[in-house]
C-alpha cells in the first residue's frame, strides 16, 4: 500500500511540475502507458467460467501553446487486446460441454485535441480537454467447441 502511494504521490508532483512550465509559444510532449492484466474465475462444480485478458495501451502527442491557456496539438494511439475465454459445463458426470474463444484486437488511432488549462493556485492547473480520433483496428475471433460423453 505504501509504495502504491508514493508512486501515485511522485506522478501528480510531476505532472504539477509539468503544467508549471507552460508559456504562449512553448511545445509539450505526451507520452502514455498502460498494461492490464487481469484473470477471471467464476463457477460452480457443475460449470465453470475462466478467462484471461491482457491490454496494452501506447500513445504519444505533441502540442503547441497557443496562449498561456490553450494548447493545441496531434497524436497517435496504440492498443493491443488479447482475450481468451474458456468455459466448462459438466453434466451429471457424463456429459462434457467445453468451449474456448480468443479475440485478438490491435486499434492504431490517430487524433487532435485542444486543452484549455487554468491555474487554481501556483504550480496547480485544472485542465478540460477537447479530441478527435479516427481509427484503424483489426480483430481476430477463433473459437472451438467440444462435446464429449465421459
Amino acid at each position: 500500500m505504501k509504495k502504491a502511494f508514493y508512486i501515485l504521490s511522485l506522478s501528480f508532483m510531476t505532472n504539477i511540475l509539468t503544467f508549471a512550465q507552460m508559456s504562449k509559444g512553448s511545445l509539450l510532449f505526451d507520452f502514455t502507458g498502460n498494461y492490464i492484466e487481469s484473470i477471471n474465475n467464476t463457477g460452480v462444480s457443475m460449470s465453470n467460467y475462466s478467462g484471461k485478458t491482457k491490454t496494452l495501451d501506447l500513445g504519444a502527442s505533441i502540442g503547441y501553446s497557443l496562449s498561456n491557456s490553450f494548447v493545441f496539438g496531434i497524436g497517435i494511439e496504440y492498443a493491443d487486446f488479447k482475450d481468451l475465454r474458456n468455459y466448462y459445463f459438466y453434466y451429471y458426470n457424463n456429459f462434457l460441454l467445453a468451449e474456448q474463444m480468443e479475440i485478438k484486437t490491435k486499434i492504431v488511432a490517430p487524433f487532435f485535441y485542444v486543452k484549455y488549462y487554468k491555474q487554481i493556485i501556483q504550480k496547480l492547473y485544472v485542465s478540460a480537454n477537447l479530441s478527435a480520433s479516427y481509427g484503424f483496428a483489426h480483430s481476430d475471433y477463433s473459437s472451438l467447441n467440444v462435446v464429449a460423453t465421459v
